[in-house]
């Protein structure tokens, strides 16, 4: 019998028996067998990998991917900086301890699918030639990419248990990170997407940081799933027109407040209202940003022509602005004008509530004036039409384009009535102005 594992993974050149395990009768080769019954130390057992590596190498490049699949790698490993490595499989192998591929180019396709790294995984300043596939891998300790180079790259369902680097990576083809797992910190900062690249059904249930980034093609987040307080933050990144989409997401995770380009970000079936209002940010250091982001947002839909969402944003904006402006002494004034002009047209945006406080400014002179007068002159069952007019004539010269003969009122008087004439002309000019708005919609 030969090596089990050998036979699992079908390799061309099954391998001596070293081991045999006393509980299953199971027999395992130096390279499938268990981390402490190689037999070997650590570094004879990494010289034993160099030599079938090299052997692949010496056979040209017509061959098979060397084959290192279920290999155990019983402790560190550190392949030569700047050497070459074939075409090479990894597939359901275990690093027990740091693996450091630093300064390596991969010839060809590399598969390090369903590999567990129980330690640091380091890929720094890497070339992959050929695609990559971590499909299913598992990262229990750092996963470290920081300025590789990426042919095309598959991470599908891969668990990354701790903090990823990849800052100032390229990736010249596609990569995918669907249904993936970064269970903390993912860095992408400055790294360069040339190729597609597909964030679905991914979940981060800590921040992520995306500031940077050069976006040179398309960019999909979809269905993603964030933890509670989790942000993803997208600062100073250049986005060609194909774009960053996120669709069916709660964007409301996301922190674009430091993003000063958004044209070219679009949300498909991903509502930033909740409760029929955008979610505003509150926290004091923030809220300038958040103000100033809104503003960008609402300029992004009316530079698309998108009056229903710039009227949306606008809303957001002008929330913003006046919780800005209440913590601030010195601006008072304009808030209580801001707050105006809220109560009386909700911002421009309501017709309904405009319309309702204009006819309040309307009438309620009259309400006013016919108490007055049935205060003063209350008695039952008489009507007398000399004092309904005098109320109407006293009651027309609160309304702006009308004309009443009646006794000239004192300075004060036509003061105060020429303010309320003039607060009627703003209400019917805000209503005027709402419902411009909501045909535009």
């Amino acid at each position: 019998m030969g090596c089990c594992k050998c036979e699992e993974h079908e390799w061309d050149d099954p391998q001596p028996v070293v081991y045999t395990d006393s509980d299953d009768g199971k027999d395992y080769c130096l390279f499938h067998a268990p981390a402490e019954h190689k037999g070997v130390s650590v570094d004879g057992f990494n010289e034993q990998v160099s030599e079938r590596i090299q052997a692949t190498v010496d056979l040209g490049e017509e061959v098979p991917p060397c084959d290192l699949s279920g290999t155990i790698f019983p402790g560190d490993i550190c392949f030569d900086r700047d050497c070459i490595l074939p075409c090479i499989t990894f597939q359901h192998a275990q690093f027990v301890g740091h693996a450091f591929f630093d300064c390596v180019t991969l010839r060809g396709q590399a598969l390090f699918d369903e590999v567990s790294f129980k330690r640091d995984a380091c890929f720094r300043s890497v070339t992959f030639d050929g695609a990559v596939f971590f499909k299913e891998a598992i990262f229990s300790g750092n996963a470290l990419f920081l300025g590789t180079n990426f042919n095309m790259g598959f991470f599908s369902k891969a668990t990354f248990h701790e903090d990823v680097f990849l800052q100032n990576s390229t990736f010249n083809g596609a990569i995918d990170f669907i249904e993936a797992t970064f269970k903390k910190m993912a860095y992408f900062n400055r790294a360069i997407f040339d190729g597609d690249a597909t964030f679905i059904k991914t979940t981060f249930c800590q921040n992520a940081d995306y500031s940077g980034t050069q976006c040179n093609t398309k960019l999909l987040f979809g269905l993603i799933k964030i933890d509670e307080n989790t942000i993803l933050k997208f600062a100073n990144c250049r986005i060609s027109s194909e774009a960053i989409t996120f669709q069916n997401c709660d964007p409301t995770c996301l922190d674009l407040t430091q993003q000063r380009d958004l044209t070219n970000i679009h949300f498909i079936d991903s509502p930033w209202e909740k409760n029929d209002r955008i979610k505003a940010c509150t926290e004091d250091d923030r809220l300038q940003l958040t103000r100033d982001f809104y503003q960008r947002m609402k300029a992004k839909y009316k530079a698309e022509n998108n009056e229903y969402e710039a009227s949306r944003w606008h809303v957001a904006e002008k929330e913003a602005q006046l919780k800005l402006l209440g913590q601030s002494e010195n601006v008072k004034f304009n808030w209580f004008m801001l707050w105006l002009y809220k109560q009386s047209s909700f911002f421009g945006e309501w017709p309904r509530r405009a319309f309702k406080v204009f006819l309040l400014l309307l009438f309620l002179p009259l309400l006013i004036l016919t108490g007055i007068e049935v205060y003063q002159h209350f008695a039952w069952m008489q009507f007398d039409p000399a004092k309904v007019d005098h109320v109407i004539g006293e009651w027309l010269r609160y309304i702006p384009l009308t004309k009443a003969a009646s006794d000239e009122p004192s300075s004060a008087l036509r003061a105060f009535m020429f303010f309320w004439q003039l607060l009627i002309t703003v209400q019917a000019a805000l209503f005027a102005f709402a419902l411009r708005n909501n045909f535009r919609r």
